[in-house]
């Protein structure tokens, strides 16, 4: 399969360097940029590989930190209950004045 024409420009800008200035000497490596659960590919408890390099480039070592244990279903549940703590704290602090 081809990446169709245009779809890196479609890709999200990476940061600018000055977002990044603060820790300019931590040392740069290959970056994926795009690092999730939805990119890893796993047989059985072996990772087999890691897909869409669409955006990579050199960052400081920092930069791809990701979760992969946040599956749709588990950002869900963690969304589900953040909602509920906020509102519940909402109505807290609407109802004491």
């Amino acid at each position: 399969m081809r990446r169709p024409p245009g779809a890196a420009s479609r890709a999200p800008p990476p940061p600018s360097s000055t977002r990044i200035s603060p820790c300019s000497t931590a040392k740069r490596v290959l970056t994926h940029f795009d690092f999730w659960s939805g990119n890893v590919l796993w047989d059985g408890d072996a990772l087999t590989g890691v897909i869409d390099w669409a955006v990579e480039t050199w960052w400081p070592n920092y930069h791809d930190l990701g979760r992969t244990d946040l599956t749709p279903q588990a950002l869900r549940t963690l969304h589900t209950s953040w909602t509920q703590r906020g509102l519940r704290r909402w109505n807290q602090l609407n109802t004491q004045r």
